[in-house]
Parts: C-alpha cells; sequence; structure tokens
C-alpha cells in the first residue's frame, strides 16, 4: 500500500504501473512447514501537488517483503517475515507513516538519502538497505 501525506499528492491520470516477481517455494522452519512467497515490486505513480498540474513528477515506490503460509490447529496462517521498501523521490525529514513527495520545488529536505545511489528501476541489481535511500533518478 502506498499512502501520501494529506494534502501532499494527487494522481495524475488513472495508470500506475507495476513491474516485479514473487517467487514460490516450500519451507521448513521450527516444526512448521509450508509455502513461502517473496516478493519484490516497483509501482511507479504519476503525482502532482493537488490542483498544480505544473508540479507533476514520478514518484517510485519498491515494495519487498517475505511470507510463509502454513497451517496451524487447522487455521491458514500469514506469517510476515521480512517487509520494507522505499520511495523515491520523497522526504527524508518526515515521519507518521506517510509518504511526503519531493517535487522539484520543494524546499530541502533536513535529512538526506543514504547510501550508495541506486537505480530505482533495478530488480537485479543490489537490493536498497535504507528507508531513505539514494536513487539515480526517476
Amino acid at each position: 500500500m502506498t499512502s501520501f501525506a494529506p494534502g501532499t499528492a494527487e494522481q495524475v491520470g488513472d495508470v500506475i504501473k507495476v513491474r516485479g516477481r514473487t517467487k514460490l517455494t516450500s519451507f521448513e522452519l521450527d516444526g512448521r512447514e509450508g509455502a513461502k512467497l517473496e516478493a519484490d515490486y516497483i509501482i511507479v505513480h504519476a503525482v502532482r501537488r493537488p490542483g498544480q498540474p505544473d508540479t507533476t513528477i514520478r514518484l517510485l515506490t519498491r515494495k519487498r517483503g517475505t511470507f510463509l503460509v502454513y497451517r496451524e490447529a487447522g487455521e491458514l496462517v500469514v506469517w510476515v517475515r521480512q517487509s520494507g521498501g522505499y520511495a523515491t523521490p520523497a522526504r527524508c525529514d518526515m515521519d507518521g507513516g506517510f509518504i511526503h513527495p519531493s517535487y522539484d520545488d520543494s524546499t530541502p529536505s533536513t535529512k538526506s538519502p543514504v547510501g550508495d545511489p541506486v537505480d530505482p528501476y533495478e530488480l537485479d541489481g543490489p537490493q536498497p538497505k535504507y528507508n531513505c535511500q539514494a536513487s539515480t533518478g526517476t
């Protein structure tokens, strides 16, 4: 799920582009066995400041996760083993669980992205290590 901070973005058009993959394998762990799902997806949104068409940008989110699915006492269990991702271009100095897009004319963030810049469209390259990952652009 992608949640923008209230009043910071509106979708441009009706297309959201998604690319990625899910890998399904079996697992055995602590006496449990079932299916292991590994998901890695890139989602690209065209957004702008509400009512300001000249601020349109592409904002990319990357979502990754590992989920274990098994039965326990007859009930289906989905265990989130790992979950993460990042958004770019987005402000790094805002908290609260929402994405705050960084537009071309935004005031500079007081906290800079970290790490070696990654190509945000590359699924096969090194996995980003930070929630506010430096990127090569969108």
